[in-house]
C-alpha cells in the first residue's frame, strides 16, 4: 500500500509540474555552429550549436529542422516561465545536430538568430558536399 501511494504522488507531482502551462516557449538567438565547410554524400556529419536564453529560468523546449532539397532551416526554442521572477541573463545552452547529405553540391543552412519586426532574422552557411 505505501508503495502505490508513493507512486500515485510521484505521478501527481510530475503531472502538475508538466500540466500547468505556466511556460511561454519562443525562439533561442542562435550565436554560433560548427558546421564544417565540407562534407561526403551519404556520411552523416555531427556538429554543435550554440543559442542564447535571456534570464536565469529558461530551459531548452525543443528543435526545428525544415528541409527543402539543398535548403536547411534550423530554430532552437527555449521554455521561460511566466509566473517566476527571473534574473535578466544571457545563458548560453548547446546543442547538437546531425546531418546526412543525400546528393553532392552546395546546401545552404539557415539558423535562426530571432525576431525583428516580427520577421526572423537568419546566420547564413554553405556546407559543400563532395
Amino acid at each position: 500500500m505505501k508503495n502505490g501511494l508513493l507512486i500515485s504522488s510521484l505521478l501527481f507531482l510530475l503531472c502538475s509540474f508538466t500540466l500547468t502551462g505556466d511556460y511561454t516557449e519562443v525562439i533561442s538567438a542562435i550565436t554560433s555552429t560548427g558546421l564544417p565547410a565540407t562534407a561526403k554524400q551519404n556520411k552523416e556529419i555531427k556538429f554543435k550549436i550554440t543559442s542564447e536564453l535571456n534570464n536565469d529560468c529558461a530551459v531548452y523546449s525543443r528543435q526545428e529542422t525544415n528541409q527543402k532539397a539543398k535548403f536547411v532551416s534550423v530554430t532552437i526554442y527555449g521554455e521561460y516561465p511566466t509566473s517566476q521572477n527571473c534574473n535578466k541573463v544571457i545563458k548560453e545552452i548547446t546543442t547538437y545536430f546531425s546531418f546526412t547529405p543525400k546528393s553532392k553540391g552546395e546546401y545552404i543552412f539557415q539558423f535562426t538568430k530571432g525576431l525583428k519586426d516580427g520577421v526572423r532574422e537568419y546566420m547564413t552557411d554553405t556546407l559543400v558536399v563532395k
